[in-house]
């Protein structure tokens, strides 16, 4: 795998047990790194930030280290996100976000500070078998696999659509839901249901309308606004 900073870096895993670092300026001075045997093997690890990697063991824990040359092999943070097993790690850059996953859940890290869970999503059907992990490039979707064939996809960021109409307002709150409000009236809000995944919103005195973009035309879905 790639480190994708400058100077360039190779690396790969060794016997389950330590990482291989290659700087190609370099060549005649590699670098393993070996980790404490509690830990397990290694089942996956993602370069991150500016020469930093996060690995996942087999025993469930979830560690970050520097590979920068004052700091080589420094462990910046070390958590057991799973008491059973870790299947898998992925790291979101557009959203900054980690995630393991493993027992039965998924686990989501903020990059800026790993110390803290972000999210926990519960997949109890498949416990002990959850083994692969994969967002989109730009971090809407996160996949998760499992031993069992079972493919899960969560919504992770919402993308920002909205418009607004006097005092009323709409904003998308779900893929396929769009939240009605007039906070200045004080009027209750309305969730409209919508049968596309909506690219555009326009909101009217007495109408909101949905719409998404496809070849050689649009499809769009019409509401009357009740507030």
């Amino acid at each position: 795998m790639w480190s994708g900073r400058v100077p360039l870096q190779v690396s790969c895993i060794v016997g389950g047990k330590t990482l291989f670092l290659f700087t190609v300026a370099d060549p005649d001075n590699p670098i393993e790194l070996a980790f404490q045997t509690r830990y397990g093997t290694i089942v996956s690890y993602q370069w991150y930030g500016d020469g930093y990697l996060m690995i996942g063991f087999s025993n469930g824990y979830f560690i970050a280290i520097s590979t920068h040359v004052k700091e080589i092999g420094q462990e910046l943070f070390q958590t057991r996100n799973h008491k059973d097993c870790l299947g898998d790690t992925s790291v979101s850059f557009s959203l900054q976000k980690a995630a393991t996953c493993g027992d039965n859940c998924v686990k989501i890290h903020d990059l800026s500070e790993m110390k803290d869970v972000y999210a926990i999503i519960d997949l109890d059907d498949d416990r002990n078998k959850l083994n692969g992990l994969a967002w989109t490039d730009d971090g809407q979707l996160l996949a998760i696999g499992s031993d069992r064939g079972c493919i899960y996809t969560y919504l992770t960021k919402l993308p920002i659509l909205g418009d607004s109409c006097r005092t009323k307002i709409a904003y998308l709150t779900s893929l396929l839901e769009v939240t009605l409000a007039n906070n200045v009236e004080q009027e209750p809000a309305v969730c409209v249901e919508v049968k596309v995944e909506p690219t555009f919103l326009a909101l009217g005195p007495y109408h909101l309308a949905v719409g998404m973009n496809i070849a050689p035309g649009s499809i769009s879905s019409n509401k009357k606004a009740q507030n």
